[in-house]
């Protein structure tokens, strides 16, 4: 089994496949940080001017209100610039990260306030770059619990801009810019060529002749792609942090990012983050190796074999099944934990489990697909 696996590691190493997939991968994760290389970091000024902008209209709506006589309006209009002059001086120079932080928490308590006390139609939302903009108690609430850890954690804010250090640019690659299916997709088509490599070759005659149990060379085969492309990943990781973290920084893994529940919001962090998602990459990874395997005792071509690991990310990725219109037992399908960024950021009600739960289901099936590999052999003696 081992000598197996040496070989094909051996071979799959010195193919132009291997190269290519990993230039491409490569390409994949840095092609924002190239894009974003030579352009002014305008953050901080954008940011300033979105105050302003703000401020302005607060006090235009205020000399508005004061020449209407509409006393108690025009008063709560300059209580709010009470709250917006300080930022603006706040962001007009270097200044202290804290003292920012807590001034935006002064005027999110501030909004939410005047939501609480029903006057959602007079709020002004400072227009930060990335933020949303909606005016709910939930969203206001948000930006309270954001801010509020900023402060307590003494952790300054890190925009969403060309000079993000390395764990915010990974973790935003993940999050919004790289789908977790395209990974897949990208793994599948991997699976495809290595599991299909030795009919393509004709080796698999030799191989059906060997005096080694049949079932054992497909796991070498199984655990060889599952190292191969868990290495592939880790060494464009390190690659794409050293990159990053040479031009921008590391950062800090507890920098955090609001994550919308079912019913509530919560605070996570990157390091949270990075590790629930790389949990539910390699148990995903597991589970289409195992799936790949089982595939390719039925199908003689790359093709065929590709085409019947697309229809599982198919699935996942055009949401033919959705949790909300399913039963309790639709939760044990492992497609839902595929789509790892969906599942994370609670757009499903998929959130109310566990992420250690889709990886134990992720393997469970990866065991129902071995135990199909050997119910197969134990009719039939050949690969």
């Amino acid at each position: 089994m081992f000598e197996q696996m040496r070989i094909d590691m051996k071979r799959y190493i010195k193919s132009r496949f291997a190269f290519f997939s990993f230039l491409l991968l490569a390409l994949l994760f840095l092609a924002s940080l190239f894009s974003g290389l030579g352009k002014a970091e305008t953050q901080q000024l954008t940011a300033l001017g979105a105050i302003q902008e703000t401020a302005s209209q607060v006090q235009a709506k205020a000399d508005k209100l004061s020449k209407e006589k509409k006393t108690d309006e025009a008063d709560r209009e300059k209580e709010r610039l009470t709250y917006l002059e300080p930022l603006i001086s706040a962001y007009s120079s270097t200044g202290n990260t804290q003292t920012r932080n807590e001034l935006n928490l002064a005027y999110a308590n501030f909004n939410l306030q005047e939501f609480t006390a029903g006057r959602q139609k007079e709020i002004q939302l400072i227009p930060y770059p990335n933020k949303t903009q909606e005016i709910t108690q939930a969203s206001l609430q948000q930006d309270v619990l954001y801010y509020q850890y900023l402060v307590d954690h003494k952790i300054a804010e890190v925009p969403d801009s060309s000079s993000q250090p390395a764990v915010n640019y990974v973790s935003n690659q993940l999050m919004y810019r790289i789908s977790s299916v395209v990974l897949f997709a990208f793994l599948a088509i991997q699976a495809a060529h290595f599991f299909m490599l030795d009919k393509k070759q004709g080796s698999i005659r030799f191989l059906n002749v060997l005096p080694v149990s049949k079932h054992k060379l497909v796991m070498s085969k199984v655990w060889t792609f599952f190292l191969l492309n868990a290495g592939l990943f880790f060494v464009v990781a390190v690659i794409v942090f050293v990159v990053v973290t040479s031009l921008n920084g590391f950062g800090h893994l507890n920098t955090p990012f609001l994550q919308a529940m079912v019913g509530k919001t919560d605070v996570a962090t990157i390091g949270q983050f990075l590790l629930a998602y790389g949990s539910l990459f390699i148990a995903g990874m597991f589970f289409l190796s195992m799936l790949s395997a089982f595939v390719s005792l039925f199908t003689r071509h790359f093709l065929s074999h590709i085409a019947w690991l697309l229809v599982v990310l198919v699935v996942v990725q055009f949401g033919w099944l959705q949790a909300s219109q399913a039963h309790d037992w639709f939760y044990y399908l492992p497609f839902h934990y595929l789509d790892i960024s969906t599942m994370l950021f609670g757009e499903t009600s998929l959130f109310m489990h566990p992420v250690g739960l889709g990886v134990v289901i992720l393997i469970d099936w990866a065991v129902v697909f071995y135990v199909g590999i050997l119910l197969t052999f134990g009719f039939r003696k050949r690969l």
